[in-house]
Formats: structure tokens, sequence, C-alpha cells
């Protein structure tokens, strides 16, 4: 977990949530993730506009307003004692009939110097050729094809 308080030019304090690994007790591990990974107070849009408004006013009417909009102070988000916090598996869990239960993981996290892999599906940046029609060769020749020069010659 990372935390950052509320400073000043109203900039508000937030909470950012990550979980480990659970381990399993054979050895393997079950990646979890936060569905939201950044708690932060939330402001309506009306708010947000309210205050863009306060502070035209303010800059307009009250000297030296500008210091105060700078001294402001954000708000915090504060998460409080016993709070439970959702956590998410890609594994696959099932019963099996005899009694037993199978925990499919997913694939091992990538490391640092791998591209990680989507848990969405991509989609191309451009339609991909057809690979299956092959491309014609052409042959350029010249058209109309050149025709030897007659020469008149004399009979005898």
């Amino acid at each position: 977990m990372a935390v950052s308080g509320s400073d000043i030019e109203d900039k508000y304090g937030f909470v950012d949530i990550f979980f480990e690994p659970l381990a399993l007790p054979d050895g393997r591990v079950l990646p979890l993730r936060a569905p939201v990974a950044r708690l932060e107070p939330r402001d309506s849009l009306g708010h947000e506009s309210t205050v863009e408004a306060e502070d035209t006013v303010g800059d307009i009417f009250v000297p030296y307003y500008t210091l105060w909009q700078i001294f402001r102070h954000g708000k915090n988000f504060v998460l409080s004692p016993g709070s439970e916090l959702p956590a998410r598996t890609e594994a696959t869990i099932t019963s099996q009939a005899n009694g037993t239960i199978a925990i499919v993981t997913p694939r091992p996290l990538p490391q640092s110097s791998e591209v990680p892999d989507a848990t969405f599906p991509l989609s191309p940046l451009a339609t991909p050729l057809p690979t299956a029609v092959p491309v014609p060769k052409i042959r350029y020749t010249p058209s109309p094809s050149p025709s030897p020069i007659a020469t008149a010659t004399p009979t005898p």
C-alpha cells in the first residue's frame, strides 16, 4: 500500500492498493489484484465548476487571492480501521467429483524485462494483409516490340 497525504495547491491525498500473491499449500502462488488501484476523494463536476467560479471571482475582487489558492490544502482520503477491500484473481477454482478442489492459476506474471500479457483482447492498429492470397509477379515488357528495319536491296 502506498499513501500520500493532501498538500498545498489543493492537491488531494490518496491511497494506492496492491496485493501480494497468496501462497498456496502446494507451493504455487495465486496472484491477486485490487479492482480499484487508487482510492481518492471524489468530487462532483458541480463542485469542480463551483471552485473554478469561486477562484475567478476571488482573483477579480480579493487582493492577493492567488496566495490563498497556493496555500489551500486539499482533501485526504480516510480508510477506516476494519475496512474490507475486495481482491480478484484470474484463477479457476472447481470442485471435483471425488471432493477435491482444483485451482488452476493463470500464467506467471512477466518479469520486468518481458512484455506483459493483456487481460483484455487487443485490437490491431491496422487491418492485417491476407497471407493466403499470393501477390502476382508482374513482368514489364515494352509494347510495341521493336521490329528490324527493312532495307531495300537491288534485284539483279
